[in-house]
């Protein structure tokens, strides 16, 4: 074997020789570690929220027979409301709790009305980084007060959305929207029977503990 030969095999080895460990090297990576969920709140968790802002009369829906229209105005003016609100985590994205509010506003007269609504509420949590963002349904009763004599009990669906900042693990700061559906039931006389639609906005205050 002449000499020409013998470098061209020894050329080949150490080529193959350098090339064993970048392969060895590209085969031992490891598996990039898949994404684990985050959980930001376990069955136990609770919080405390208190709420603030503008009551907005929407529309009556009326059931008289042969009415020109099934909608018809309030007649109430802007108001205000707020309420306290306890809720418990009954997983990472499932609350269920209570709220209890109120709010004022008044008629073309100047008269005032008032309602208390008590409700229980069962949530789902959506959460991104440092927000979250809870919708909700509240059904309880609705103590309305008219004229500062006239007080009557009917039922309330309040379905809503909400979007918070949290500040930290213990506060959180946002802002509701909420929906109301409040029946005005007379069942001496049903076709006098309507339903209420409101609308309230408030800002939040949240605490987790």
């Amino acid at each position: 074997m002449t000499d020409k030969y013998r470098l061209l095999i020894s050329a080949f080895i150490l080529l193959i020789i350098s090339m064993v460990p970048v392969y060895s090297q590209e085969a031992e990576q490891p598996e990039e570690p898949k994404l684990e969920k985050i959980e930001y709140y376990t069955l136990g968790d609770q919080c405390f929220s208190i709420n603030a802002g503008l009551f907005i009369p929407l529309f009556f829906m009326d059931f008289t027979p042969g009415a020109s229209s099934a909608v018809s105005a309030t007649h109430l003016t802007v108001g205000g409301t707020g309420s306290l609100a306890y809720e418990a985590y009954l997983s990472n994205n499932l609350k269920l709790g209570m709220e209890v509010g109120g709010m004022f506003a008044k008629s073309p007269n100047g008269n005032n009305v008032f309602m208390v609504p008590i409700t229980a509420k069962f949530g789902y949590e959506f959460h991104f980084g440092q927000f979250s963002m809870p919708i909700y349904l509240g059904a309880g009763i609705n103590i309305i007060s008219y004229q500062d004599y006239e007080t009557n009990v009917q039922f309330l669906l309040k379905p809503g959305i909400s979007l918070y900042w949290n500040y930290n693990s213990n506060w959180g700061f946002g802002g509701n929207l909420v929906y109301w559906v409040a029946p005005d039931l007379v069942l001496s006389n049903p076709d006098e029977s309507r339903v209420g639609n409101f609308l309230d906005f408030t800002i939040s205050a949240q605490y987790h503990f």
